[in-house]
């Protein structure tokens, strides 16, 4: 006879569930993105890219169920950001790369979520505003280095998820 863990995480006995840790951090990031006007604009989640980029894909899927943005945009920015390029693919989504910050501007509320950052990305000049200049514009900034997203994009919220 072999016994098992008493309790399954994320699992469902009769009408019980068991909130794995996943569910807790897509919870957090969530109540991050229904704030506004609270000086937390720019959101660092911090984990391995699989389960980073699943934690994305599902809080995106609920954000554009729940209306919480008018657009919705994603830009992979890699080791070496090519600024046109991030330009372009936000661009793309919205209108064009030229009229980027000022597009952004005319949308009330926007989210933007650039995967994958390697180190310090200046987000004036790729020309997305936040803060005082969009109080509607959240960004949501990936990486798998807490440093890169606490020390050089001085996030405003820090969500790590738990290694496996």
């Amino acid at each position: 006879m072999s016994y098992g863990k008493p309790e399954y995480i994320g699992a469902s006995f009769g009408n019980m569930y068991i909130p794995n840790v996943d569910d807790k951090v897509k919870e957090q990031i969530m109540d991050v993105l229904r704030v506004r006007d609270q000086g937390e604009n720019i959101i660092g989640l911090c984990g391995t890219d699989k389960r980073v980029e699943h934690s994305v894909k599902t809080t995106i899927r609920r954000a554009e169920r729940d209306q919480l943005f008018q657009n919705i945009v994603t830009a992979t920015v890699t080791k070496k950001p090519d600024i046109t390029k991030i330009q372009t693919q936000i661009g793309d989504a919205i209108e064009t790369a030229v009229l980027l910050c000022a597009k952004m501007k005319e949308l009330q509320t926007v989210l933007v979520v650039l995967y994958d950052l390697h180190g310090r990305l200046n987000l004036g000049e790729i020309g997305i505003p936040f803060g005082e200049d969009h109080n509607g514009c959240k960004i949501l900034l990936t990486s798998t280095s807490l440093e890169v997203l606490s020390e050089q994009m001085k996030v405003h919220k820090l969500i790590q998820l738990p290694e496996t």
